[in-house]
């Protein structure tokens, strides 16, 4: 279920109070709308009805896709921890767990805006999250001329997932961090579905090999190209 509440916000701007509906947790069946506002950016922003300025709004929120078969929780990182023990609690409950795994349910848990817009996206798509993040690291593979500018591009860069594409390939937004700190303009990166492919097909041969965890990111997808691949 989806559950929204009103809560109080002081401009930062011009100081004026005003209200904001949040989302505690959000259901992409029941409010499709929403849903796509969370993927847009929106739904995190404040528009102040007196000066106009538009406000980067933080907030925890439960997203769940019921037809991707997903959960995905946003907190602050100081909150990681605690939002992991909650997850092993739900896990050990036979029903629980006994319905998720039935049902193929994925959990995550991420820390910014954008990695949660990105996994609504993935989801929506009927794409593994999983793949997509060794995909990152092959397509950054290809781009670097040398391992050293592997190295760099894996420290300084950022890629993203958009969409797919009416051809089939997968569409990402390459982001590389400038000299002064800021983001680059963002450059689209096509990607042909037979290297999403392989990226699945590595997932189905490693995950097993390292611990389980809430938190698909790049260090997971680092840690499953490391690992050993005697058996593959």
């Amino acid at each position: 279920m989806s559950r929204p509440y009103r809560s109080d916000i002081t401009c930062p701007a011009c100081g004026t109070n005003g209200e904001i509906i949040l989302w505690e947790s959000l259901n992409n069946v029941l409010d499709p709308d929403e849903a796509q506002q969370l993927i847009d950016g929106s739904l995190f922003k404040y528009r102040c009805p007196h000066c106009g300025v538009e406000t980067d709004v933080f907030y925890p929120c439960l997203y769940h896709d019921m037809k991707g078969h997903a959960m995905v929780q946003l907190v602050d990182e100081s909150s990681i921890k605690q939002a992991i023990d909650m997850l092993d609690h739900l896990q050990s409950d036979v029903m629980f767990r006994k319905m998720t795994t039935e049902a193929n349910y994925q959990h995550r848990l991420v820390t910014s805006q954008n990695s949660l817009r990105e996994k609504a996206l993935i989801f929506r798509d009927g794409r593994d999250d999983r793949a997509l993040e060794i995909l990152k690291l092959l397509v950054l593979k290809q781009l670097a001329q040398n391992e050293a500018e592997f190295e760099a591009l894996a420290n300084d860069a950022e890629l993203l997932y958009l969409c797919q594409t009416p051809a089939g390939k997968l569409e990402l937004a390459l982001f590389i961090v400038q000299k002064d700190g800021s983001w680059s303009k963002p450059q689209t990166v096509e990607v042909p579905q037979d290297l999403y492919t392989r990226a699945n097909q590595i997932v189905d041969r490693r995950s097993c090999r390292i611990e389980s965890t809430y938190i698909i990111d790049r260090n997971w997808a680092s840690q499953i190209l490391l690992a050993s691949e005697d058996d593959d």
